[in-house]
């Protein structure tokens, strides 16, 4: 029995599996509301990631309505090489069996069907993917984003990349990162969207020296996916995890949580 079906672009599909395999190699595929989503947690909790395609580019959306009905636990590296034959713009549409606990997958551009077991450990409940409400939020260009998590993972291994903010008002937000022996990079960034009064970019608390540590080794998986996003907007709060929301286009959100580096780590 079919619990459900939708038709989507290839690229969706694509970016969203890849976006949650730098996380885990299991994610929980649901249809939310009118929109497909897929998230995962890693194993250790120091991080977790939702893909959200937006209901605008899908289509022939199909769903039997209860919860147990409408998400299956997937494993995106078995999935991913099934799409690799279809141009980004192929519609491809995926069906759940749940009776034979298989995806069914047709990308009729490419003459191409398949039939792919979904045997995956369960993950447990998946948070939502905004977490408490951060001090502040920066919008940056993704590609200098990019450019400079690979400078920082370069130079150095397993130390810190610390994001900075002076206070509310101010359009700079910093990373730097430094090691025992002396070696040092700071860069600051331009907004690409000023936070003004009543924006969603701006707060009237306190946030005079605000930072937050993340380890470069673990940034580094998502520098090429912050490449793609033409804006990567990065919210932070003392103590809480910092925040990442990516577009790939229009329609296909991604949105990265991870957990700040404790000092005695």
């Amino acid at each position: 029995m079919t619990a459900f079906s939708f038709t989507t672009k290839a690229s969706h599909i694509e970016n969203s599996l890849e976006a949650v395999g730098k996380i885990n190699d299991s994610a929980v595929l649901t249809i939310d509301g009118e929109n497909i989503s897929i998230k995962t947690v890693a194993p250790s909790n120091i991080s977790m990631c939702g893909a959200q395609i937006q209901s605008e580019a899908i289509e022939q959306f199909k769903v039997k309505g209860t919860k147990s009905q409408s998400e299956v636990t997937i494993d995106p590296s078995k999935l991913e090489p099934y799409l690799s034959p279809a141009d980004k713009n192929d519609s491809v549409t995926l069906a759940y069996d749940e009776d034979e606990s298989t995806i069914e997958g047709q990308i009729s551009t490419q003459n191409l069907e398949f039939t792919l077991p979904v045997h995956v450990t369960q993950l447990s409940d998946i948070p939502e993917t905004r977490p408490v409400e951060q001090q502040i939020s920066r919008e940056l260009n993704g590609f200098d984003l990019k450019q400079t998590v690979k400078l920082f993972s370069t130079i150095f291994d397993k130390d810190c990349v610390e994001f900075q903010a002076e206070n509310s008002t101010s359009s700079a937000l910093r990373m730097i990162a430094q090691n025992e022996y002396g070696t040092k990079i700071s860069r600051s960034f331009e907004v690409m969207k000023p936070p003004t009064p009543g924006s969603s970019n701006y707060t009237d608390e306190d946030v005079e020296n605000l930072s937050t540590k993340i380890g470069v080794d673990y940034l580094s998986k998502f520098e090429q996916l912050f490449g793609r996003s033409e804006m990567v907007t990065v919210h932070l709060r003392d103590s809480y995890p910092v925040r990442f929301e990516l577009r790939l286009d229009s329609d296909l959100k991604i949105t990265y949580i991870i957990a700040p580096r404790r000092e005695e780590e």
